[in-house]
């Protein structure tokens, strides 16, 4: 065979076109590569402690608020808020701030208080809580997990079984082959448990109070000594985060009155509300509350999907809103029934009370 043969590297070099080509395809993988190495290089000097130590500690800049903005997906009139609380205040840096809770509560805590004294609109202090929202969503992500290998000893799971139970469950050992769960002995010896080798589904929080949920499948089932009894599941790597709610809530009990709406027609260029209040009123408890809805217990077996008129004290404020019932479920001892409402109509002013009173600013 001739070294000038089709195909061959003589013919290659002896056409100019091929052996450019080469040549820049050769350039833009080295580049490439180049480029990785810097990045990790830069990625694990930016995440090192020395790096941390240094930055962390500085007055917040306008590039910090331009990242955390873009981290936590702030509008302009968002960003222009947390940009003025920093200026104003001058906290340390606020990329490593949102990953603390309590610094970030106290500053946004300090802002409405002064929001309040100056007289700011409901609007403007609605921004604040919008602003809250999104930073405390920003800090939760950080904190995901994907992987049960990084659960420790004590973790608590639960499991739910086929007749609604929930059954609690704390990891003994956890190791690349398997996780032993400590398991209560009704559970051991109930024909409700999970098979071995079934696949199931169990829930958890994270130290960061983030809720999980995963399928694992049951290996075995093991009696360490008497009396305590033992599951060993398989690791998992897809953990799921349950969503958050789209509001914080605040779980308390607070008397309230509510009373039935009945819709009303609705005319063409009518700004009007358009349901009508009824005189009747009746005795319930809160038993939480977000800005979204609430969760009342009353003694009448009220129908989901029926609006209702709530009557409500937030730190003696009194307050009101119609919501419409998306739920009606009897409570654990059979006595009262438990309403989820949704708000339909509510003003932005009761909605700010609401805020404050559910991330500790007023009371």
């Amino acid at each position: 065979m001739g070294l000038d043969g089709n195909g061959s590297p003589l013919t290659a070099r002896q056409n100019p076109f091929i052996f450019t080509f080469l040549i820049i395809v050769a350039l833009v993988i080295l580049a490439l590569l180049i480029f990785h190495l810097i990045s990790r290089y830069l990625h694990k000097y930016h995440t090192s402690k020395k790096y941390v130590d240094e930055h962390k500690n500085e007055i917040t800049t306008k590039k910090n608020v331009q990242n955390v903005s873009r981290l936590a997906s702030l509008d302009a009139v968002e960003q222009a808020l947390l940009q003025q609380i920093c200026s104003d205040y001058k906290p340390t840096n606020i990329e490593y701030l949102i990953k603390e809770t309590g610094p970030i509560q106290e500053l946004l805590k300090r802002k409405y208080t002064e929001m309040v004294e100056s007289r700011a609109s409901e609007e403007e202090i609605a921004i604040l809580f919008s602003l809250q929202f999104k930073l405390e969503k920003a800090h939760d992500e950080a904190l995901f997990i994907t992987t049960t290998n990084s659960l420790g000893v004590g973790q608590e799971f639960t499991f739910k079984d086929i007749d609604g139970r929930d059954w609690l469950l704390t990891m003994a050992k956890n190791s690349p082959q398997f996780i032993e769960l400590n398991i209560p002995k009704a559970l051991a010896e109930s024909d409700r448990k999970p098979e071995p080798l079934s696949r199931f589904m169990l829930s958890f929080n994270s130290k960061g109070n983030i809720s999980y949920t995963l399928q694992t499948r049951a290996i075995r089932y093991e009696e360490a000594k008497e009396g305590v009894y033992s599951l060993f599941i398989s690791n998992s790597n897809s953990l799921k985060p349950v969503q958050r709610r789209k509001y914080k809530r605040l779980s308390f009990v607070s008397h309230c009155a509510f009373s039935a709406v009945k819709p009303t027609a609705k005319k063409a260029g009518d700004a009007s509300k358009s349901y009508e209040i009824l005189e009747n009123k009746y005795d319930g408890f809160l038993q939480d509350i977000s800005a979204d809805g609430a969760r009342i217990s009353c003694s009448m077996p009220i129908k989901e999907d029926q609006y209702i008129h709530i009557r409500f004290s937030i730190n003696d404020n009194e307050q009101n809103a119609v919501g419409l019932i998306v739920s009606t479920k009897k409570s654990p001892d059979h006595n009262q029934f438990i309403l989820h409402i949704k708000f339909t109509d509510i003003s932005i002013a009761a909605k700010n009370q609401i805020y404050a009173f559910v991330y500790g600013y007023t009371g």
